[in-house]
């Protein structure tokens, strides 16, 4: 068995990136390659991550805490005999969150064919740390920037707010003078 591991530090909270993690259809945004995901991001699911066109599919097995803050994913030919585990571990800081991202390589098969991929597998785990991290912070500065202009005095307000953009036709209602 071969493990690589590395670490990234977010400036975003970890509800903010586990947020990230779950949200396949960002995926294409982040995960270098992908261009589609199949399923739905849930513990015991199963997605299909689809590049080259789609004529690549791989399969991936979802395993997540109920804490929100341990996510697996797990390819293979199954029977042992090549494996790869990918393991996010996402804890609190008191700037944001850091992640932890754990590959694990094995099996009878592993490496009897190359390497896999191009380039350097610790390049490519680091790279995806970084892709994963930046994905977090934008969305962060996206939920921000909502919240500043909500807060804004005559600001927009909440999205649903009464004559808002998700709730047109209600009217606001003013206080009774009385």
């Amino acid at each position: 068995m071969e493990s690589l591991r590395t670490q990234q530090d977010v400036n975003a909270t970890g509800d903010v990136l586990w947020s990230v993690l779950q949200d396949g259809a960002q995926y294409c945004t982040w995960v270098p390659g992908v261009e589609d995901v199949e399923g739905d991001v849930e513990d015991g699911q199963a997605i299909t991550l689809v590049s080259d066109g789609g004529r690549e599919r791989t399969s991936v097995k979802i395993e997540a805490t109920t804490n929100r803050r341990l996510m697996t994913w797990r390819t293979g030919a199954g029977l042992g005999l090549d494996s790869t585990e990918l393991t996010f571990d996402v804890a609190d800081t008191g700037f944001g969150c850091t992640v932890v991202l754990t590959r694990t390589d094995g099996g009878l098969l592993h490496g009897l064919f190359g390497a896999d991929g191009d380039g350097d597998p610790k390049e490519r785990l680091e790279a995806l740390a970084a892709a994963l991290a930046a994905a977090g912070e934008a969305r962060a500065s996206r939920r921000e920037t909502r919240r500043a202009v909500e807060d804004e005095p005559g600001g927009a307000g909440p999205a649903d707010a009464p004559g808002s953009a998700l709730n047109p036709g209600a009217a606001a209602v003013e206080p009774d003078g009385d």
